[in-house]
């Protein structure tokens, strides 16, 4: 399943958790629990009004804001939120080539070493330095960025 990419989360480091939700009202978001405790606040921007409900919500509490974690969505248009699904999605689907297309060039790496190639000739047909070429034909497989 996907995250909610655009929940704004400020993480404190006690066990008090709470979620919100956050509106457009105008040119400003209104942030509100409608549970225990109740909290309302307005800010022009949203991670502004996520860090005034915490603080709220410390008031309400009466306990020190950080330990205080909060959670707020942004109620979105629906075609906001499918856009934003479809680049979870296809981020997710670009994260997963890059991890192969890695895992190829240092296939390609050791391969040519076996062949009996220079690091720097390695380097040219892979379009890479050769300084590069070494860390990939050391490197263990968990990989990266080639390039």
């Amino acid at each position: 399943m996907e995250p909610n990419l655009h929940t704004v989360t400020i993480s404190g480091d006690g066990d008090h958790v709470y979620t919100c939700t956050a509106i457009r009202d105008g040119n400003r978001w209104l942030v509100h629990r409608t549970e225990r405790p109740r909290v309302d606040v307005h800010a022009r921007l949203l991670a502004r009004a996520a860090r005034l409900a915490r603080h709220a919500l410390a008031s309400a509490l009466d306990v020190d804001p950080a330990r205080i974690s909060v959670h707020v969505h942004p109620v979105l248009p629906h075609p906001v939120q499918e856009h934003l699904r479809r680049a979870f999605r296809l981020r997710h689907a670009s994260a997963t080539c890059t991890r192969r297309a890695a895992a190829e060039y240092r296939a390609a790496a050791h391969r040519l070493v076996d062949y009996g190639l220079s690091l720097r000739d390695i380097g040219t047909i892979l379009g890479i330095s050769h300084q590069r070429v070494h860390q990939l034909i050391t490197s263990a497989a968990g990989g990266g960025d080639t390039r």
